[in-house]
């Protein structure tokens, strides 16, 4: 088939328009890349954007990204955020309604987050909202009204350890960011689901409205579902805890708007965790930061804008105490179940219930009841509870451990019962301690092989558990009192409990052979 002049003229002008069209194309990317790192460095505080390659399509005012990172600028070490891939172009659904909006797709995001970064973001006293991220959003001339993510991460690094926190294969889906639809208080919908901790998985449905001001606000249930707690590990062992296996599941409302911070959880549940709390003292800084978190929790439970409700709270697994040391020992609750329900930082909510079940060093069988009342009642800072603790047939050899580190004996035989009862009453902690030792059996000379002065002691000791015994049921008994102040402004309430009946347990367990601590145990008064 022949052309005529005017076919070959006109293909001709058609090819040049394509060729200057395409060549506009290229020749703007450059300048387009160069001004949107310009711009990008001048709205960003602290941080570094690079960018190594700009696709702009002018026809269709498609804007492509390619291998965008953002560095902080103190730590330039590792990019805190890149993505593989953005694209930014016109969102053809709205622009039917007369709206002329963009949407964003981001594919393999990765935000990258160590302890050495927060602490320099800490460090420089400039707010988060100040940083310009929202400027940085605003580059793209046209409005963003929805944005897709597809693979992204989110990583929390420990600088020492070098252990993870990671969120993995997110995908998120935001739309109506502009409200171009029509909704109520929340009407853009939001969805996301990740894997947690390598093992777990989190899912996000719900509604936003991030137009609100002074921030964004959101509504939505959330669920996490086999987050493996052993990702925290060494993360927490400069918080003398010592934690191994167990699984975090949970589902809940969230919801943050401007003035109010609700989370109603229906459940949050710690399960087949193996956890220990290792008596060191705190170095200088560990301290600050516990006292940083109780003054947080109270001022929590103060708060008239932060709702914190958990309807079922439940652990279990083995909770263990330990001394380390050469004389060190380890008591502990095996097949522990714990359950605290209606638990709230308001007091309008009601009462909390607290029900606990194990075996204490693996044999005594171990039952706690318990109340808790929110110290708003009562205008306090600190809650009232009463307490309720028994422990039944403990195996007493299986306490060597500590007799021999606090009393420097051991016993071949024996069983241990404990009953305690505690309760505050305006900020003020009274209660007793009663443990119980039935066919006590200290280890003669001839089943040791110690010093002279050691066997003359347990000798000793042999001999006045043996005047101690009620001599009908073969038990020896004594009673240790407690009493303290809750309204330490840099310890928790349930620090101070810890550490008295620590105190307690460890003076009296020792068959105390010291009658003079008996006395009559208080009364726990009724609410």
């Amino acid at each position: 088939m022949r052309l005529t002049v005017r076919q070959r003229f006109g293909a001709g002008i058609a090819l040049l328009l394509i060729g200057l069209v395409l060549s506009a194309d290229y020749l703007c990317d450059e300048p387009l890349r160069r001004w949107l790192v310009k711009e990008g460095n001048r709205r960003l505080t602290g941080y570094t954007v690079v960018l190594p390659n700009v696709d702009f399509s002018p026809s269709t005012l498609r804007l492509e990204l390619d291998g965008l990172q953002i560095f902080q600028q103190r730590h330039p070490e590792r990019a805190v955020a890149s993505g593989h891939q953005i694209v930014i172009s016109v969102e053809w659904r709205s622009l039917l309604r007369g709206r002329v909006v963009a949407d964003v797709s981001i594919w393999r995001p990765d935000v990258f987050i160590d302890s050495v970064q927060l602490a320099a973001e800490d460090a420089d006293n400039i707010a988060f909202a100040d940083r310009g991220w929202q400027r940085l959003l605003e580059l793209y001339p046209l409005k963003i009204n929805a944005v897709r993510i597809a693979e992204g991460s989110l990583t929390y690094q420990d600088s020492r350890s070098k252990r993870r926190l990671e969120l993995s294969g997110i995908e998120l889906a935001a739309a109506n960011i502009r409200h171009v639809d029509a909704g109520d208080q929340y009407p853009s919908p939001v969805q996301m689901t990740s894997r947690v901790f390598g093992g777990g998985r989190l899912e996000i449905t719900g509604h936003a409205d991030f137009l609100r001001r002074p921030h964004p606000a959101l509504y939505a249930v959330t669920e996490i579902q086999g987050a493996p707690l052993d990702a925290f590990g060494s993360l927490v062992d400069d918080y003398r805890l010592r934690l191994s296996g167990g699984s975090l599941n949970a589902r809940g409302q969230l919801e943050i708007r401007p003035g109010a911070y609700i989370a109603n959880l229906q459940y949050v549940s710690l399960e087949a965790l193996n956890v220990d709390f290792v008596a060191t003292p705190p170095t200088p800084e560990i301290q600050r930061a516990q006292q940083a978190v109780v003054r947080a929790a109270k001022a929590a439970d103060r708060s008239a804008t932060l709702r914190i409700r958990a309807q079922v709270l439940r652990i279990s697994g083995t909770l263990g105490y330990r001394e380390p040391g050469p004389q060190g020992f380890r008591l502990f609750l095996a097949d522990s179940d714990l359950a605290l329900t209606n638990f709230s930082n308001q007091s309008w909510q009601g009462d909390s219930r607290l029900t606990a079940s194990g075996r204490f060093m693996g044999s005594g069988k171990t039952r706690v009841r318990g109340v808790l009342r929110s110290g708003h009642q009562r205008g306090q800072g600190v809650p009232d509870f009463a307490l309720d603790l028994s422990v039944v047939g403990t195996d007493l050899p299986a306490l060597n451990g500590l007799l021999r580190a606090h009393g420097r004996l051991d016993v071949s035989d024996g069983t241990f019962s404990l009953y305690s009862q505690l309760y505050a009453r305006n900020g003020q902690l009274y209660g007793y301690v009663k443990p119980l030792f039935t066919d006590v059996d200290v280890l003669g000379p001839e089943d040791k092989g110690d010093s002279p002065f050691q066997k003359l002691y347990e000798g000793i000791v042999e001999q006045i558990s043996k005047l101690l015994k009620n001599r009908s049921t073969d038990e020896v008994a004594t009673v240790t009192a407690l009493s303290g102040n809750l309204n330490d402004p840099n310890v928790s309430a349930w620090q101070i409990v810890g550490n008295l009946l620590r105190n307690a347990l460890v003076e009296a367990i020792l068959p105390g052979f010291d009658h003079e601590r008996g006395g009559k145990p208080p009364s726990v008064p009724s609410k």
